[in-house]
Order: structure tokens, then sequence, then C-alpha cells
């Protein structure tokens, strides 16, 4: 008996002490799984644990992939974070790997000058690594909005592998991205069928088949979702939008209803309470609901030509004129927006004018802060360039910084004075 407890006690300690490390290789062996399915958020949470339980870990290969995880998952700067420990933790500062993984990182996150051409023609050279840097290239350039070249990176990865989910995916947000909602459906579709439990795929092919008139597949999707996530606000608009285009009225107005009694100012609700009510000829119920609704889609073309229509079938002429000028002046900047992004990116992305365009015309489409990023992108490529400090000391002007305002008004009118002694003809640069 005495024996037999020593042996149980003895056996107890052994599991005991190497639990953790038992813990620590589920937890290895799930992250790559995870990985290699491109389910990155799943891949950091099971490396990010078993680095808890192995601190001390001096693996090359797992913190490598969890920077890797990390960058796949759009954190930058935990990826960053992750290869500085492997240089200071591992004392690994020069290995080809690391050094991958530091230009993939850089390409990833918009900073592709430092590192866009030794990628490719190391991608040319090295058949091992070459899809890693033709993704890592591809989301840089869809940061960027260089959407031609991030779109041939995707097609030349579908070329190696054709029904690879994660490229499949990529594509899918490039033609998202450019408003190209129909061409985004086939590779959206793919991606459910070879993975359905891909995070947000689902989401994201019910989006585009609402946006492309696909209502009875939407509506599936959208059911799917549904029960899962019963109190998701997003897709119960987009149900509610299915219901009405499939002629199911009442069962679309009860989801509205349900929203709109938790979130009073939700836009695209309030936009398709006003559409149902002025296809059935209760204008002055459907100007009520897009008044509010433009309210809160200051920036959507679609509500306030809808509402400029309503005013116009009630003879309210003059409000109708307004709000159609101010839809079209809308529908220009969206245009324009596309534009840059589909073409001329790619071709000018060292153009400082170009950049200072996109950031204005984002300013004025209410998206503060990316169109703040394009200002200091354009002064990244020439700190000179008045029209983007100008611009910026606007920005900072409206959001009340005053004192940051004046810096950059100083600076504007420090730079075109130096202009005009450098230029006397008068040229504007």
């Amino acid at each position: 008996m005495r024996r037999w407890l020593v042996r149980s006690g003895l056996f107890a300690l052994v599991l005991t002490l190497s639990s953790p490390f038992l813990w620590a290789g589920y937890h290895w062996y799930a992250g790559q799984a995870a990985f290699q399915r491109y389910h990155n958020a799943e891949a950091c949470r099971h490396l990010n644990a078993c680095l808890k339980i192995w601190p001390w870990s001096r693996s090359l290969s797992l913190h490598l992939l969890a920077a890797r995880a990390a960058r796949r998952e759009g954190d930058l700067e935990q990826a960053a974070l992750r290869l500085q420990e492997i240089q200071t933790q591992l004392g690994d500062q020069s290995s080809s790997d690391i050094l991958l993984e530091w230009a993939l990182l850089h390409a990833a996150g918009g900073d592709l000058d430092k590192v866009e051409l030794d990628l490719r023609d190391q991608a040319r050279k090295d058949p091992q690594h070459v899809l890693l840097i033709l993704e890592a290239l591809a989301e840089g350039y869809l940061r960027m909005a260089r959407i031609a070249e991030a779109l041939a990176c995707v097609n030349e990865w579908l070329a190696h592998e054709p029904n690879n989910v994660q490229a499949l995916n990529l594509r899918g947000a490039i033609y998202r991205q450019n408003g190209a909602w129909t061409k985004a459906l086939p590779d959206l579709r793919r991606v459910i069928e070879l993975d359905p439990e891909r995070p947000h795929a689902r989401w994201w092919l019910a989006v585009a088949l609402v946006n492309a008139g696909y209502y009875e597949e939407a509506a599936q999707h959208l059911e799917f979702l549904r029960q899962r996530q019963p109190e998701d606000v997003e897709i119960l608009v987009r149900l509610a939008i299915c219901w009405h285009r499939l002629g199911h009225s009442r069962q679309a107005r009860s989801l509205l209803d349900t929203v709109l009694a938790q979130h009073p100012e939700h836009g695209l609700a309030l936009f398709t309470c006003g559409e149902m009510a002025q296809i059935n000829g209760q204008l002055p119920e459907a100007e009520k609901w897009l008044r509010q609704a433009a309210r809160a889609l200051p920036y959507d073309y679609k509500t306030h030509w809808v509402l400029s229509e309503c005013l116009r079938q009630q003879g309210k002429i003059e409000q109708a004129e307004a709000e159609a000028e101010y839809a079209n002046r809308l529908k220009d900047r969206w245009a324009r927006l596309e534009e840059i992004t589909s073409h001329y990116m790619s071709q000018r992305h060292h153009d400082p004018a170009l950049h200072c365009e996109l950031g204005k015309l984002m300013l004025e489409l209410g998206m503060s802060e990316t169109g703040k990023n394009w200002l200091l992108g354009a002064l990244r490529l020439d700190e000179h360039y008045v029209p983007a400090l100008t611009a910026l000391a606007d920005y900072y002007e409206k959001q009340g910084d005053t004192a940051r305002a004046a810096e950059y008004r100083r600076q504007a009118q420090q730079s075109a004075a130096q202009q005009a002694v450098n230029n006397p003809s008068g040229k504007h640069r």
C-alpha cells in the first residue's frame, strides 16, 4: 500500500511538472494549425498563450510565427515587438528569416519604399517565400491605395494557388474597397465554400450580395449570421433590406423597428424606412425618415439623391434642387476618390500633389483620420509642400487645436516665401 502511494505521488508530481509543457505544446500545435488556415486571430491567441507559458522559450520558429500571425492579423505594433524580442532575447540579429520578416512587416504596413524592390527581386529568386512576399506586398499596396499593383500581386498569387483562401479573400477585399461589389462575389463565394467558418467572410459576402441586388441569397447568409449574433444591428438592417426587396414589408419593418428602438440614429435603417414609405406613396412620411437619414449619413450620395427625388415628387422644387446639387457634389468627390485609388496612385505614388488631393477628398467625405494621414504622407514626400501644410492647418483649426494649426500655417507661409525666392517666375509647385 505504501509503495502504491509513493508511486501515485511520484506520478502526480511528474504530471504536475509536465502539464505546463503539455499545455504549451497544445497551444503551439493549435497555433500552427490556425495559421495554416489563415485564422489569424485564433493563431495569435494560441501562440501568445504558448509564449506566456514558455516565456523563456528560445524557439526561433515559435517567436517568428507569433510575429507573422500578428502581422497577418493587422497588429503591426505587436508584430514588431515580437521581432524585437527575437533580436534581444535570442540574440538573432541578422538571420535571413528575421530580415525577411522585417521587410514583410514594412511592406504590409505600407512602408514600401524601403523594401519594395528588394522583395520583388527576392520573389523572383526565392520560390520558397514568393507567396509570403506577394501577400505582404498586396496588403501594403492596398493600404496605400495602389489598387492596380495590389490586384496584380493577388492574381500572381492565385496563379500559383488557385484555391488559396487568403488570396481569394484579399482579392475580394480589393474589389470591395473599390466599390466593385459584383466583381467581389465569385471570390467571396469561393472563400465560404473553402472555409465556411472563416471570420468575417460570410458577413462581407452578405454585404456584397445586398449591394449587388442578390437579396434572396443574401438573406440566407444573414439568417445564418443572425442565429449566431442575434443582437448585431448591422445584420438585422441588411436582413430588413432583403425582406423589403423580396416583398416582405411587415417582416422588414419589424426588424427596422427593433433596430431603431435601440439605435434611433442608425442611418441605413432610417434610409430603408424612408425608401419603403416612398415606394408606398407615403411621401411626407418618407421625407421625415429620409431627412433623419441624411443627417445621420451626411456623406452618402444615395441618401441625399433619394431625398431630393422625394422632395421633387411633393413639388418642393427649390429644396429638391438644393439637395440634388449637394448629392451630385458628393457623387463627383466619390468618383474622383475612386479614380485616384483605382488608377493614378499606382502610377504616381511619389507625387505629393496626389497624396494631398486624396487627403483633402477624404476630409471632405468625413474620413478625418485617414485624410489627415494622407496629408502627412504628402509631407513625407515633400516637407515644404504648401497645399498639404495649409490643409493640415485648416484641419487642426476645425479640430480646435489652434496651436498645431498655427504651426502648420507658419510652415506653409515660410515654405511659400522660400518658393517665391527660388521660383520668381511664380509657377505653382
